[in-house]
């Protein structure tokens, strides 16, 4: 017997099995795929990674033929492409599921593949893209105590290990029912492709479990997922959900334990902003799009980025620039109840602090908002929880919190949107800013009641008070007691926080690179 090795040939036959595996599900499900508008896996990879970059691991994996439905079944790469590229030069680990290989469920030998991507995440410090188009875990290999544990030690994974430690970024590229949901909730950020659905339990699950005929779309679809929080942002084709999430990665470090960069600028730090005497009325009670506020003053050549716009509308929330620095923008929304914070705003916004903290953001709060929803279905909605967690992440936040009152900062949002009590590192307003524990109009109904009521001109009393009430909240007495550290105009607004956010930037309360998890949505 020869102990001479046939190298040609047996390069040979590695060569043609992984030529096999990059077929994938084979040509009609591929057709199947690309008639739906929809890339494939590896077109994903192409597209999504920088050219050249890409070195994929687990190309020979398949399932292992754990019950009989499984033994003549052929599972390339068993529906999951892993590795690491990069993406605008830096590099992160990628994780994508094959739609033609059994509708992109999550086998036993496709879980291993995760397991170890997540690993080399926790152990490097390198960022984790999820692109997910599954139908949930392999019915036809769950059926083991072991496939449970397998299944469970991704969810501590993110949780434990990931979280607050790499950014982690979900993406639904088509159905993503059971696992691929529960990822998107504990991802960082989690975007969707509009035709794309996410959910608990899918339909034939749900018509398995209670008799409910119900469609992807209605069940979870982009309308759903908005509304419910549990995704980010849904952009209309695959490459703009990629464009998503470059420009997501390019905001965050690689890990804790880094600062994110400060890319170069074109618009100037001390540019004035006379637009903004235009966009925010001086009356109080007039409506104003915040959105054009965040546009005018952030860095003109980077785009905000704006986080679950659709849930908690009342509330915005998002990454932008200043001068390069990036920052987290939490912002009252006037154009919605008026700004009004609802039980879905403060979670969150709650849970958006957390992730700018866990990364050295800076957070800015532009407010204007009158306080916190109130009545019966608020309290039933879960109000006093919301609130309470909402304070606890700002007491808790380390990071530089700049906050600046243009217009009204009544009740609890004094609190809530990082006023004096709670400590800011600067506190800014302007002429317009208006502070008091309470709103003018209820204070006046409630305080003076009898005494509007007994009038012989109830209207002429009411409007006597309300002016003497509103010349009481300026935002000059506050300054004159140091409740506010300065008042500037609207157009001096960009040049102060350009000046202060750079100086403030490196500033950190804690002495350890890593802080915290980032709670699920």
């Amino acid at each position: 017997m020869s102990d001479q090795h046939n190298w040609p040939e047996m390069e040979a036959h590695l060569e043609a099995l992984r030529s096999k595996a990059l077929e994938m599900g084979g040509p009609e499900r591929i057709e199947r795929e690309h008639s739906k508008g929809k890339y494939t896996v590896r077109e994903r990879v192409e597209r999504f990674i920088d050219p050249g970059t890409f070195d994929e691991w687990g190309i020979l994996a398949h399932h292992q033929e754990t019950t009989d439905d499984m033994v003549h079944r052929e599972t390339p790469a068993d529906g999951l492409v892993c590795g690491f590229g990069k993406v605008d030069g830096r590099t992160i680990l990628l994780a994508a599921d094959d739609g033609t290989v059994m509708g992109g469920s999550r086998g036993i030998v496709a879980e291993k593949k995760l397991g170890y991507l997540r690993r080399v995440a926790i152990e490097t410090g390198i960022p984790a893209v999820f692109l997910q188009e599954a139908s949930g875990g392999r019915v036809q290999e769950l059926m083991s105590g072991f496939a449970g544990r397998s299944f469970g030690k991704g969810f501590r994974d993110l949780s434990m290990g990931m979280s607050g430690w790499v950014p982690v970024v979900s993406a639904l590229m088509g159905a993503g029912f059971g696992q691929p949901a529960f990822v998107s909730g504990l991802a960082d950020f989690s975007v969707m492709v509009a035709s794309g659905s996410v959910g608990a339990s899918g339909p034939a699950v749900v018509r398995a479990a209670i008799g409910e005929s119900v469609s992807d779309v209605e069940l979870g679809g982009a309308e759903v997922a908005t509304n419910n929080g549990i995704v980010d942002t849904v952009p209309a084709t695959e490459d703009e959900l990629f464009e998503q999430i470059r420009r997501y990665l390019r905001f965050m470090p690689s890990n804790s334990g880094e600062r994110p960069a400060v890319f170069p600028t074109v618009d100037s730090p001390d540019r004035r902003v006379e637009e903004l005497n235009e966009i925010v009325p001086t009356n109080l009670r007039r409506a104003y799009d915040m959105r054009s506020v965040i546009e005018a003053v952030f860095d003109s050549d980077t785009e905000f980025l704006e986080m679950r716009q659709a849930y908690g509308p009342s509330l915005i929330t998002g990454l932008a620039r200043i001068d390069g620095h990036t920052v987290a923008v939490v912002a009252s929304q006037p154009n919605v109840t008026a700004g009004v914070i609802t039980t879905d705003a403060a979670d969150k916004a709650s849970r958006f602090i957390s992730l700018a903290d866990a990364f050295h953001i800076p957070i800015i709060f532009l407010v204007d908002t009158p306080g916190f929803m109130v009545g019966k279905d608020a309290e039933r909605s879960g109000l006093a929880g919301a609130a309470s967690r909402l304070l606890a992440a700002i007491y808790g936040a380390t990071v530089p919190k700049i906050t600046l009152i243009l217009r009204k900062s009544y009740g609890l949002g004094w609190f809530a949107m990082n006023g004096r009590p709670m400590e800011p590192d600067l506190l800014l307003a302007w002429p317009t800013a208006s502070i008091a524990q309470m709103g003018p109009e209820a204070a006046v109904s409630i305080v003076a009641a009898k005494k509007i009521a007994a009038a012989d001109d109830p209207d002429s009393v009411r409007t006597e008070l309300l002016e003497e009430l509103r010349e009481g909240i300026d935002p000059y007495g506050e300054a004159a007691s140091s409740s506010v550290d300065d008042i500037i105009s609207p157009a001096e607004t960009r040049a102060v926080l350009a000046s202060r956010v750079p100086l403030m930037a490196n500033r950190n309360r804690t002495a350890t690179a890593f802080k915290h998890r980032v709670p699920s949505r």
